[in-house]
């Protein structure tokens, strides 16, 4: 549409579809129709939305034969490029599957250039923000930049939706402009539904709801690598009990291992502060759970990122861990299989291999080491042997990368490196689980403190929520899991801040811990 009105030329636009019927040559008599009405008015543009359906790739390819539509391509083709080189007609189409485009389709004198819509960055998103608010009261409170940045990931009919919903919400209220308020709760309303206050939850649930929730932005506020929290909430959004959304300290397109293991560690952040807080574990984190197994396994099998380096180590002779462990040298020996990656205490680390069937425990004691708590600490890790996975992607996947989607992924690689595939993977969402219990059981007042306040007030965001992370946790015990009633806290709501300062996204200055990196998108809300 915007080809169209710029181009000042006739513009003709249908839709792939419209070529494909059930009565053989219908296809291409249309297609002979379209391009000769389009050279009677050149210059002009034809546009063909949703291409696939007649280009598909011919034969027994993806999709199978179909004559009629074959007929209908071959049609294309020959007016996109036949003999008849002297007509002024451009041709624009449009399509989410271009790899299942016939390769005559696309090649140069046909379709000459490839036009990728990526979604927006920040500067595109808040130029589309500008285009749908165009006709509508924008309160002059209202900062575009910062809703921008607030919305990563939005496609340009995400946006408009947003603006839409906004725009109802501030209709409802009885508003004459549409203010920051409206935007915010447009935005989670557009990334997880509207809010069903009318929901009934015990009190229980309640405490337990905000306590997972707490435990995802307290982690994340701790860890340097995470992205900044911008929003908790209790209050149930579809599915979802709650609601914690983060955002990025600016636009990002790659990611670090450091950052993905912070996003691991902030999704184990809700299960952990269950079992930190009430002893006890509930159903609310399996998505948690879905998304940091998915992610592991894209880091081990996509990125190379693997947790630990002990497939990397120099092999030497076993009779050389023998006689250092009679001096006392080891400190731990890990055992994978019949390798084994052994760590001396002065930190120098090897690997070595013992007898395929032996016990490394037998041996010690033949050999009158100490393998106890003060000895030679033996962890088994794995079964098989200490395979080597390297710099390299694993499966071979067919994807719909501009759908998103996944359909299969092929095999490429052994059993063993399947086994060694699976522990990577388990030992990086180990890792994170014990990175969040760690943290959250050194910063239990803190988030008792955040618990609480969520509770009575259910929803914190922006400059509070920052205020929230910064301010010293009060020394009161409150007790949990055994109330009827929620508790309440005995500290004041806070004055409300202005408008203007609830959207600002700037963390605070005091912790100095953190690192600004290039990162990658910003986790999932839980």
């Amino acid at each position: 549409r915007a080809v169209a009105g710029e181009a000042g030329v006739p513009f003709f636009a249908i839709s792939g579809s419209e070529f494909v019927e059930m009565f053989v040559g219908v296809g291409a008599s249309r297609v002979r129709d379209l391009f000769d009405q389009a050279k009677k008015s050149s210059p002009s543009i034809i546009f063909v939305d949703e291409i696939d359906a007649v280009g598909r790739h011919r034969g027994a390819g993806v999709g199978g034969g179909h004559d009629e539509r074959e007929q209908t391509l071959n049609q294309i083709l020959v007016e996109m490029d036949g003999f008849d080189t002297g007509s002024n007609v451009i041709i624009l189409a449009a399509t989410n599957r271009p790899d299942i485009l016939d390769p005559a389709l696309l090649r140069p004198g046909r379709f000459d250039r490839r036009v990728v819509l990526d979604l927006p960055d920040t500067v595109g998103r808040k130029a589309i923000l500008d285009v749908h608010s165009v006709g509508k009261p924008i309160d002059s409170n209202v900062d575009k930049e910062v809703v921008s940045k607030q919305t990563p990931g939005f496609s340009g009919a995400d946006l408009a939706n947003l603006v839409n919903e906004a725009a109802i919400l501030a209709a409802r209220r009885s508003k004459k402009s549409i203010g920051p308020d409206e935007f915010g709760e447009a935005i989670d309303r557009v990334i997880a539904g509207p809010e069903r206050k009318s929901r009934v939850i015990s009190a229980h649930e309640k405490e337990l709801t905000a306590y997972h929730e707490a435990g995802h932005a307290l982690v994340a506020n701790l860890l340097p690598h995470a992205d900044v929290t911008q929003k908790i909430s209790i209050i149930s959004r579809g599915a979802m009990g709650g609601y914690t959304r983060f955002v990025p300290d600016e636009e990002r397109h790659l990611g670090t291992k450091d950052q993905f293991q912070a996003m691991l560690a902030v999704a184990m952040g809700g299960r952990v502060a269950e079992q930190v807080t009430f002893g006890d574990i509930t159903t609310g984190a399996s998505n948690d759970f879905e998304q940091a197994t998915r992610m592991a396994r894209n880091m081990v099998t996509r990125f190379a990122m693997t947790v630990n380096d002990d497939d990397d180590l120099e092999e030497i002779p076993i009779s050389s861990l023998f006689s250092a462990a009679r001096l006392g040298k080891i400190e731990r020996v890990a055992v994978y299989g019949d390798d084994l990656a052994v760590t001396h205490r002065d930190g120098t680390r090897y690997r070595t291999r013992k007898e395929p069937g032996s016990n490394l425990l037998e041996s010690f004691v033949t050999l009158g080491i100490d393998s106890g708590d003060e000895g030679v600490q033996v962890e088994v890790k794995s079964s098989t042997g200490l395979a080597k996975l390297g710099p390299r992607t694993f499966g071979k996947r067919e994807e719909l990368i501009f759908l998103g989607r996944e359909i299969s992924e092929q095999k490429d690689y052994s059993d063993k490196i399947a086994e060694a595939i699976d522990e990577q993977v388990h030992d990086l969402v180990d890792k994170a689980y014990h990175t969040a219990h760690s943290l959250l059981e050194s910063h239990k007042s803190k988030l008792q403190q955040i618990a609480q306040y969520l509770i009575q007030f259910e929803t914190v965001e922006g400059d509070e929520l920052q205020r929230l992370f910064s301010e010293e946790p009060s020394t009161e015990t409150v007790a949990v899991g055994k109330s009827k009633t929620p508790v309440q806290s005995k500290a004041k709501k806070p004055q409300a801040a202005s408008e203007q300062e609830k959207s600002k996204l700037k963390r605070p200055r005091g912790r100095s811990t953190r690192k600004d990196g290039p990162g990658t998108a910003p986790a999932p809300a839980s």
